[in-house]
């Protein structure tokens, strides 16, 4: 019975020395998970310091809308609309807390008034020489993304249009495709 007796509780003491081993286990794998838990959230927080705007780019063939379209958030005419094919260069807009328009051409970045936005930016404009374009303006929807007014597709006058619209697009996140239902195809 002694003997007996002895072995019960060396099984307890063993047992003992068990259970603590277990919870020494479960309360490594709870920090684990913690830690784990709390590098998630560092690194999508660092994650979102680091992310872009989304990029938008606004396409369609010429003279479908797009400009309109862009008019229409603004609340403005700002950008220049005809029934012809009128935008020949890529504006790409973005928040700002004041209305600033730059125009780059080549390494060169001036801002410009927005007169000579109207000019430089249409297929009317004086010197038919393609610019890249930035606008700065103060419209909320701006915060978080950037839009992209283009050329667009079939101008048969001018098929440069086409490739720059595409050139573009290749740096978008989303296409929104502007078309007009009147015609009634895409």
């Amino acid at each position: 019975n002694t003997s007996a007796n002895t072995e019960i509780r060396e099984l307890e003491k063993k047992l003992a020395h068990t259970k603590e081993d277990i919870y020494c286990a479960n309360d490594i794998a709870m920090s684990f998970k913690k830690i784990a838990q709390q590098a998630l959230y560092l690194w999508q927080a660092d994650s979102m310091k680091h992310q872009e705007n989304v990029r938008v780019a606004i396409i369609g063939d010429f003279s479908s809308g797009k400009s309109s379209f862009i008019n229409s958030l603004l609340g403005e005419n700002f950008c220049p609309v005809d029934v012809a094919a009128s935008t020949s260069s890529i504006t790409t807009f973005k928040y700002g807390d004041v209305k600033r328009i730059f125009c780059m051409d080549g390494d060169t970045k001036r801002e410009i008034s927005s007169d000579d936005y109207n000019k430089l930016v249409t297929h009317q404009g004086k010197s038919g020489q393609k610019y890249q374009f930035e606008v700065f303006y103060p419209f909320d929807g701006f915060r978080d993304l950037e839009l992209f007014d283009t050329p667009g597709f079939n101008n048969s006058n001018n098929n440069e249009d086409e490739k720059i619209t595409l050139q573009k697009c290749q740096l978008a996140d989303v296409i929104f495709f502007v078309f007009d239902i009147n015609k009634g195809d895409i």
